[in-house]
Parts: structure tokens; sequence; C-alpha cells
């Protein structure tokens, strides 16, 4: 109750976010409101630390990346966890140009998509304005698929006439959704992410009427950019909403960006039609990043 998560904040001092920082970057102390300067290849982004979890987005050279990993590993609550149960989320590999190297600024090279190193407590990783009689457990939010099976389910629901047919939600806010989203996906079309709950209960009373004549509940399919917010979307779809076949992507966008490059490579080597079918990715457009490299991706794009 709420009791019990104002002692586990009360409890949440500087020294016990140093000591979470601490793999991320032993070159300097990052307690407070300290901000050291940082070279060009330093680690870069932000770290949120709740009572419901920690979520962070970081920026790494490959060396810093396989340490960091490591160290986490040596940590509670992550010691002892198999690679199921945790694993970082990596992204894309982006070729960084160093600030004072001019030859390299003539290059396609990016910028740092980050321009600070920030850890913050938060009441919340995700701000959600629930009621305050809304306590939803985290653990009970659905299945998560891989990216292969969500990619499989995604295409058989395609090419079926099977009635009723699943629902596909993008619970990102609109200014991502307008920027890419899967084939065949409905996006939630908000603002924040408090604005969610209303727009599920929409979302789900259009399909109630458009398949008022069928008994059975079809599923839910849910995702978002990494998998963080459906954690919480899938929870309470469940548990305030009803719905009990929901499925969302495991690590969101990102992973399922990563399966589509593997398999793409895969069929390089392997060319065969089951290859290419595989290979044929459901997104459509671009996934919307919060960083610097939307920015970089429109300057890369002017210079062609």
């Amino acid at each position: 109750g709420s009791r019990h998560r104002q002692q586990i904040e009360e409890e949440n001092t500087e020294k016990d976010i140093d000591d979470w920082v601490t793999p991320f970057s032993s070159s300097a102390e990052i307690g407070g409101h300290n901000r050291p300067s940082l070279d060009w290849d330093s680690p870069r982004g932000t770290i949120y630390v709740a009572p419901e979890g920690i979520n962070g987005q970081l920026a790494l050279t490959p060396q810093l990346a396989s340490h960091l990993e490591d160290a986490l590993k040596s940590v509670e609550p992550f010691r002892g966890k198999e690679k199921d149960e945790f694993e970082l989320n990596w992204g894309e590999t982006i070729y960084l140009h160093q600030e004072d190297d001019e030859s390299s600024k003539q290059t396609k090279k990016q910028q740092q998509p980050f321009r600070r190193l920030l850890v913050r407590a938060r009441n919340q990783i995700l701000t959600d304005n629930l009621p305050q009689d809304v306590n939803l457990d985290l653990n009970d939010c659905g299945v998560e698929l891989t990216a292969k099976e969500w990619h499989a389910q995604l295409q058989q629901s395609t090419v079926t006439t099977t009635k009723p047919s699943p629902l596909i939600l993008d619970c990102r806010n609109t200014y991502e959704s307008d920027e890419g989203i899967f084939q065949n996906a409905i996006p939630l079309g908000t603002q924040t992410f408090s604005d969610t709950w209303d727009a599920l209960k929409d979302k789900l009373s259009l399909q109630k009427q458009q398949n008022e004549e069928e008994q059975e509940q079809p599923p839910v399919y849910i995702y978002c950019t990494g998998g963080i917010r459906c954690v919480k979307v899938g929870a309470y779809l469940k548990q305030q909403l009803g719905i009990q076949d929901v499925r969302s992507l495991r690590h969101g966008i990102v992973g399922y960006e990563r399966w589509i490059n593997d398999v793409e490579e895969g069929k390089k080597k392997d060319d065969n039609d089951d290859a290419k079918n595989e290979a044929k990715s459901l997104w459509l457009g671009k996934n919307y990043h919060f960083d610097q490299r939307n920015r970089n991706q429109k300057e890369i794009v002017d210079q062609k």
C-alpha cells in the first residue's frame, strides 16, 4: 500500500542511488546534482530509480556495455538471475564523431544521442496518475512474446479470416506513433502516459461494438518502445478491464528491430524463401527515440 511505498522512498537515499550508479560509471561520483565533465565517448543517458523498479537509457561504448552487464549481475536484485530473467535491451549501434575532429564531422557519423549522464529518484518510473485505490500487480501483466513469436502471430492475423480478429494497440503517444507503427495496429492517440487508461477503455469499447455477435474475446496485443509501458498497460488490462489474453512484445520495438536485423544478416548467409518471408518486417515507418537520434537522422538525410 501507500504506507509501504512511502517507507521505501524514505530509505531511497542519495547513497543508495550512488550504489546503483557505480556500475554504470566508476570514473565519477554522480550523487546529488554533481554533473562531471564528460569525454566524447563517456557513458551518457538518464537513469530513473523508483520503488517499482529501475529504468534507464544509456549510450555506451561496446567495452563499457560489457562491463555494465557484468556489474549489474553482481548486485541485488539482479544477482543470480537467469538470462531470461535479466537481459539488457540493447539498441542500435551508432558511430560517433569526436567533437574536435573536423574530418570525422564531414562523415555521416552521428553525435552523442545524450548530452549528459543524469540519475534521478522518482516516485514512479512512469507517472500514471491512477487513482490511489488502483494497486496494480506488475507481475500479472499478460504474456511476453519474443520478437519472433510476435512477428509470426501478427503475420498470421493478417492472412486469417477467423473472427473476432485480435486487437493490436500501440501504447505510445501520438507524436511517437505518427513516426511509425506496426501493420494493422491502432494507436491510442495519447499525449501523455496518464491518458492511457481512458484511451484503453475507448478502444476496447469500440472493438466490443464491432464484435458484439462474437462470444469469444480476442487477444489484445500491446507494444511500446522498449516494453516498460506495456508492463503497466498489461496489468491494467487484466486487472481493471478484465482482459484475460494480453500479449506484449518483449523489449518492444527496439527488440523487434534487433531481431529483424539479425534475421536479415542470417538471410544473406542462407538466401532461401523461408528466410525472405521471415525477414519481411511488419513495422511501418521509423521508431521514435527520446534523444538526439531523431535530430541526427534528419541531419544525415539532409546530407544525402
